[in-house]
């Protein structure tokens, strides 16, 4: 039979928030809770010193605090790329107040299991809201094998750290969550180990945000009005002067916190914004060298047919990269 824990009820789901084994504050929101039963515990330890993942289930709590919030989901995952992910919400028409869904991930959209050919092996889906010291709570729970089910739409639990998605909403079901509540950390959910993620609230929440800032101010404001200058105010003195300075804030600005955010993940060409960003700032880096040296160009005509025809192929090579 499978090893339970105290104020374990049917299925060897703990009853309340004393029965489960760990616990980890993963933002200010969203509280994780969660307990394992095993098939067999002793081959259990076996298998986790092995580093294999044993048979049994992982029951999860997941206390929401915020008034409105109804969902909440966890994934194995560094982000939304090929994430075996439990979401579970409050669902006032099911007799336990709640539902639970097994999804995967192949991209961004989170599909049912059952709509791609797997099965869903969410079980014990709970939710319980309550109001503590003035704070609005809700409490969800849900348990999942600790194998994978389905070898195309599901992942074992990995045994040592691992990176777990997470993300909650306001939604009546699970969908978009937006860029703040969502996170990642490293968790080894068998010795109950947590490891310094970028939840909400995070250090690297703020370089996000420091870093949106900057791209906005930089390419979104300095870049279109240097090129604006380039194009069509040649007919003043001070454009070329004016580019310049406007380009050259641009990248200067951008440059350091695009090397500080390539730095940060490993997952470089696992995320489209990121592909994107490394392309634009390899060229960028050509533009602003050819920049340079039409700069050069325009201020120095002297150099016979060789620097002329020069002078015409690296300010084409700028224009276009560009």
């Amino acid at each position: 039979g499978a090893v339970d824990g105290g104020g374990g009820g049917a299925g060897g789901a703990p009853t309340s928030l004393a029965g489960y084994d760990h616990a980890a504050g993963l933002s200010e929101s969203y509280s994780l809770h969660w307990r394992m039963a095993f098939d067999d515990a002793a081959q259990a330890a076996a298998d986790v010193a092995g580093g294999t993942t044993p048979a049994g289930t992982l029951h999860l709590a997941i206390v929401l605090s915020g008034r409105g919030l109804v969902w909440a989901g966890l994934g194995i995952g560094s982000d939304m790329v090929d994430a075996d992910i439990v979401t579970v919400w409050r669902n006032d028409a099911s007799p336990t107040g709640a539902s639970c869904a097994d999804r995967w991930s192949s991209f961004f959209n989170a599909e049912r299991d059952a709509e791609v050919g797997g099965r869903d092996d969410c079980r014990n889906a709970t939710a319980v809201a309550a109001d503590v010291d003035g704070v609005a709570t809700l409490t969800l729970t849900a348990s999942r094998p600790l194998r994978a089910a389905d070898a195309a739409t599901d992942r074992d639990i990995p045994v040592g750290v691992h990176d777990f998605i997470f993300a909650y909403g306001e939604a009546s079901e699970p969908q978009y969550h937006g860029p703040l509540r969502r996170g990642k950390q490293g968790i080894d959910l068998f010795t109950g180990t947590v490891n310094c993620g970028d939840g909400e609230g995070g250090t690297s929440l703020a370089v996000r945000e420091l870093h949106g800032a900057v791209m906005f101010l930089t390419w979104g404001v300095a870049s279109p009005v240097g090129i604006i200058v380039a194009r069509y105010m040649k007919h003043r003195d001070w454009w070329l002067w004016a580019h310049g300075v406007l380009m050259r804030f641009s990248v200067s600005g951008a440059l350091p916190l695009a090397l500080v955010a390539f730095a940060g993940r490993s997952e470089h060409f696992s995320r489209t914004h990121a592909f994107i960003g490394i392309i634009a700032m390899s060229v960028v880096v050509l533009q602003v060298a050819t920049g340079e040296l039409s700069a050069i160009g325009l201020t120095d005509h002297d150099g016979g047919f060789v620097r002329a025809a020069w002078y015409w192929v690296v300010r084409r090579a700028h224009r276009y990269a560009g």
